[in-house]
């Protein structure tokens, strides 16, 4: 593989991965604001960061 074509490989391995990062973290981004909102309106028996947690208890 020449030099260039490894270059090139290597960028696109690298925005894939991050990628999957980004995906990754939006999907947990997605459950802690579900968990929040549930913790708001319906349970407050759900998986919640702690810092979120007092968050909603000033509400």
């Amino acid at each position: 593989m020449s030099k260039a074509k490894g270059e090139e490989y290597c960028r696109k391995l690298c925005r894939l991965e991050l990628l999957a990062l980004l995906t990754s973290k939006e999907e947990q981004l997605e459950k802690e604001y579900e968990n929040f909102q549930d913790y708001l309106y319906n349970d407050s028996d759900v998986e919640l960061y702690f810092a979120n947690k007092q968050r909603a208890n000033r509400y």
